[in-house]
């Protein structure tokens, strides 16, 4: 019994110093991997940087961490915490975690800081080759500023596909995005549009499909691979599947892209449920006056058609041109120009 015992122990020591070495194989494996992507990344003109944070994923999973990424582009990501890392179990799929504040920038300029409860990346492992798909999932997903927040989404899952088509390799990036509900503050932070909460303070859903082709291959910096995007035709399309937010109800269709000063242009039409409740908010929010609901309302109920429940809808035209969002020939907003930066 006592040898039985003893070689036990030793069979377990040993299988333990196997799974330790291997383990710190498989993260300094990881390490290399990630350091060779950020060079390849580089290469095609996409500033990366980050500091190494050590091993992680003990005992059922090897990572490396990562501190102080930065990834810039046309979009670009500022992460203060992200695990790279394989697990056992599924080790033909690559997770990367996200941790502490996210900051998102487009054409060089801050869009939004993100803290979530859960932000990670799932990606398949596929030899040598670049992975061709990827799942993003996150929950209490809270979208602000660096101090405040201005929307807090229950779940997102986002799924995103690159597809080539030969012979001219021709790549095509495409988008199936599922978020809510979402839940604006109360009160809003300051310097917010009060008129944000108008139609109500929680947003039931948005869930939209969306293409667009990539630039093959990416010539380095935003402006340049925003330059090469348009000259090659680029266009944004997007199907609106669903929108509900208060009373209102919306799905449609869009395509946009950017002009000749690389600044965003498009074209959708939405079909639009719930618009008399809609303005009766706008009214009661102090957002539209009584009388410019009145007559707007009057409009929309002349383009009305009943849906399939007799609900009324209205066929919307939106465009949006030399920065101006504009619903049939009226203006309804304009938008801050983009400052695209000159270097990469």
């Amino acid at each position: 019994m006592r040898t039985t015992v003893k070689r036990t122990a030793v069979a377990l020591a040993l299988l333990g110093a196997l799974h330790t070495g291997a383990w710190f194989w498989a993260t300094g494996a990881m390490a290399q991997a990630v350091a060779q992507w950020a060079a390849a990344q580089r290469a095609q003109g996409v500033s990366v940087s980050f500091r190494p944070a050590g091993r992680t994923g003990w005992p059922l999973a090897a990572g490396t961490g990562l501190s102080d990424l930065r990834i810039g582009g046309v979009a670009g990501v500022a992460a203060e915490t992200v695990q790279v890392s394989v697990s056992l179990l599924h080790p033909r799929t690559l997770v990367v975690r996200f941790a502490g504040a996210t900051r998102l920038t487009l054409a060089g300029q801050s869009v939004a800081t993100l803290r979530t409860d859960r932000l990670e990346a799932r990606l398949p492992l596929t030899g040598d080759a670049a992975p061709r798909s990827a799942t993003l999932n996150a929950d209490a997903l809270r979208i602000g500023g660096d101090s405040d927040v201005w929307l807090t989404v229950r779940a997102v899952r986002l799924r995103a596909d690159v597809t080539t088509v030969p012979p001219a390799g021709a790549a095509t990036l495409a988008m199936a995005l599922q978020a809510g509900p979402a839940t604006l503050p109360d009160p809003l932070p300051p310097g917010a549009p009060q008129a944000l909460a108008a139609l109500g303070r929680e947003i039931q859903r948005l869930d939209l499909d969306a293409t667009m082709p990539l630039p093959t291959p990416l010539p380095g910096g935003p402006l340049a691979t925003a330059t090469a995007w348009r000259d090659a035709g680029g266009t944004v399309k997007v199907t609106l599947n669903a929108f509900d937010w208060g009373r209102l109800s919306a799905t449609g269709t869009a395509t946009g892209g950017l002009d000749a000063a690389l600044q965003p242009t498009g074209q959708a039409r939405l079909r639009l449920a719930g618009f008399t409740e809609t303005l009766d908010a706008l009214v009661a929010g102090h957002v539209m006056a009584q009388r410019s609901a009145t007559a707007a309302g009057a409009i929309l109920s002349l383009l009305a058609r009943p849906r399939a429940d007799g609900t009324p809808e209205v066929d919307a035209p939106l465009t949006l041109q030399d920065r101006v969002l504009q619903f049939g020939r009226f203006p309804l907003a304009r938008l801050p120009p983009l400052q695209w930066p000159s270097a990469p």
